[in-house]
């Protein structure tokens, strides 16, 4: 999993992964506080993965706004499936998808509720 939260040192885990580990691809989380893949502070790390043509793996988690909706129910049960539709969304909406057009996403879940 990458640090994403300083782009920085994302980038020289990601550079030791592949470069020294010879890694055939990275993890990811669907988000990172309030913030999801699309976002611009990870615009430096997606720039770096399509110029490798990497193959991240996405692992849902709970958003930070939505971890307590429905305190009854565990996060597995609705919310790792929307983070993965917000992420895969926000990624498309950002505009990240077709500037990193060579980045091949793997996400869990079969793509939350996207694919609906």
């Amino acid at each position: 999993m990458l640090p994403m939260g300083d782009a920085d040192s994302a980038l020289r885990e990601l550079e030791y992964a592949f470069d020294t580990l010879k890694a055939d691809g990275i993890g990811l989380l669907t988000s990172y506080g309030d913030k999801w893949l699309g976002h611009p502070q990870f615009a430096p790390v997606m720039d770096e993965l399509n110029r490798r043509k990497a193959i991240p793996y996405t692992h849902p988690t709970a958003a930070n706004c939505c971890r307590e909706l429905q305190p009854d129910v565990p996060p597995t049960v609705i919310e790792f499936g929307t983070d993965t539709t917000r992420t895969i969304t926000d990624i498309v909406f950002s505009g990240t998808a077709p500037r990193c057009p060579d980045v091949c996403f793997i996400f869990s879940n079969a793509g939350g509720t996207r694919p609906f």
